[in-house]
């Protein structure tokens, strides 16, 4: 089976190379203690984000966790970093999730996303999907190694406990962890 071009780059990119290219990302071992937000975002975003709500525009900071091809952390970049296409085509990996909810029908939640959002505004989507924050919790390094896949999955359930309160309201004790199944999806 043949490699994509894209596929090809980013296989090839270490995390020294995706630290360089990319100086906006703060190295894991420099990301200690960090808070879930990055610094305030730049003045030459007025433009990229007019006309858009507040809050979504206070969400671009969120700081996601990039990853190197091995779904290994390297560092943390803005939610606002981690979307631009152009990062993106030149190899900047961040970690996601998707939550599909099911009732005890087995009927599907889906929602609509707000008006106000900066990505795919009022489209139908999965019940939930956003990012883990690089937050001790988040990166599963409560749970151990976070290189281990059980750890950063551990996270991934803790993001989205944190994500479905605050999209839908549904308490994390109405889904604890242990309810989550979890299906690893690659993205190439």
């Amino acid at each position: 089976m043949s490699l994509s071009a894209y596929h090809k780059l980013i296989k090839g990119l270490s995390a020294e190379e995706l630290l360089k290219q990319f100086p906006e990302v703060i190295p894991l071992e420099q990301a200690s203690g960090l808070s879930s937000s990055g610094t305030d975002l730049k003045s030459e975003d007025a433009d990229v984000f007019s006309g858009h709500d507040e809050e979504q525009i206070k969400l671009m900071a969120e700081n996601c966790i990039v990853l190197d091809y091995n779904d290994v952390p390297i560092g943390s970049g803005t939610k606002k970093l981690c979307h631009i296409m152009e990062n993106i085509k030149k190899g900047l990996l961040h970690r996601a999730f998707s939550v599909f909810l099911f009732n005890s029908e087995n009927k599907l939640l889906l929602q609509q996303r707000a008006t106000e959002k900066i990505t795919f505004a009022d489209m139908w989507t999965n019940t939930c999907c956003s990012h883990p924050l690089c937050v001790e919790s988040e990166l599963g390094a409560d749970q151990g190694d976070i290189t281990d896949l059980e750890s950063s999955v551990h996270g991934a359930k803790v993001a989205a406990q944190r994500k479905l309160f605050h999209e839908l309201g549904i308490e994390a004790v109405d889904i604890p962890l242990e309810d989550f199944k979890t299906v690893l999806v690659p993205m190439l």
